[in-house]
């Protein structure tokens, strides 16, 4: 079955795609937006805060990229488990039900972010990153069946 690659802000499944997301941490433009905001939510509101604020995906990733700011100590353990709450916010039937179709329209296509440039989120330059992206959408597509 050929899979679903997407990348970049034009797809609904990237993270830099605009849409409403409110998680705990606020409410943001992008998932990327959410999803760095993350980062800082303990130990930095006011930054989380601007983060959240950050006009598109690409501004996000930056200001999530910055080290003047202190990141949550157990962030590497925790950036999955956030990454899927960000996504439950995206895929929200209530607020964004586009996107919630448009995911179960994928029916069991395997999803793959084609990031060249991230081989842990993405597939990666070679193709045979870890995609947790893809995986995290299509675990989310499965509960969704359900609803």
């Amino acid at each position: 079955m050929e899979p679903v690659r997407f990348f970049g802000a034009a797809h609904p499944f990237s993270n830099f795609y605009p849409c409403t997301v409110a998680t705990a941490t606020g409410t943001a433009t992008t998932s990327e937006a959410a999803f760095q905001a993350a980062k800082f939510a303990t130990t930095d509101p006011a930054y989380a805060a601007q983060v959240l604020a950050a006009p598109t995906g690409r501004d996000a990733k930056r200001l999530g990229g910055s080290r003047k700011h202190p990141i949550d100590p157990a962030w590497p353990e925790r950036r999955v488990d956030a990454m899927r709450a960000v996504l439950r916010a995206k895929f929200n039937p209530q607020v964004n039900p586009e996107l919630v179709a448009a995911l179960r329209a994928t029916g069991t296509q395997p999803l793959v972010e084609a990031s060249p440039y991230d081989s842990f989120w993405g597939c990666g330059r070679t193709g045979k990153g870890a995609n947790m992206l893809g995986r995290l959408l299509e675990e989310l597509r499965a509960q969704t069946e359900n609803d």
